[in-house]
């Protein structure tokens, strides 16, 4: 094998991308031609390999993103649905995580406006609708209203006028 050869067959394997393969054989002696154009077949196949696998990288890419922006839409639509859930505890990257915490949230509601209607019922203070009080005011009643009155007050509690 001639110096010349080698650098001929370097040039050739690297201009076929081969240029990492082993070209000695055991011998010594440099691969057959078969050989060298079965490795540049394999090294041509493994290269489209690459070529789909970044096609099918960019589309799953794609996929995810549609999936994400669905999930979104369908989180909003589900928080329409449920005006008395707050969005901060609905969340997820699926639907289903989205359906159970969105199930987590109710319970969630729910046990807070237990408590808050527990607490006010609890709650001392002014009776809701209690009664005006009265000012004494009779000029507009006639003397009989007037008597009827003093009555019926005398009756329930004492008068100070």
């Amino acid at each position: 094998m001639t110096g010349e050869r080698v650098s001929t067959e370097d040039l050739e394997l690297e201009a076929q991308g081969l240029d990492g393969f082993n070209a000695i054989d055991d011998d010594g002696e440099g691969l057959p031609d078969e050989a060298l154009a079965e490795l540049a077949a394999l090294d041509a196949e493994s290269g489209g390999e690459d070529f789909e696998g970044e096609a099918r990288q960019a589309e799953l890419d794609e996929l995810r993103s549609e999936l994400a922006q669905a999930v979104d839409r369908y989180r909003s639509a589900v928080l329409a649905g449920a005006p008395d859930v707050p969005g901060d505890l609905v969340r997820g990257a699926t639907l289903d995580e989205v359906d159970e915490s969105l199930e987590a949230a109710k319970r969630t509601v729910t046990q807070i406006r237990a408590r808050v209607t527990a607490e006010l019922g609890k709650a001392e203070g002014f009776p809701v609708g209690s009664p005006a009080r009265d000012d004494g005011n009779l000029d507009g009643l006639s003397a009989s209203e007037k008597i009827a009155y003093g009555l019926a007050r005398g009756r329930s509690s004492p008068s100070f006028l």
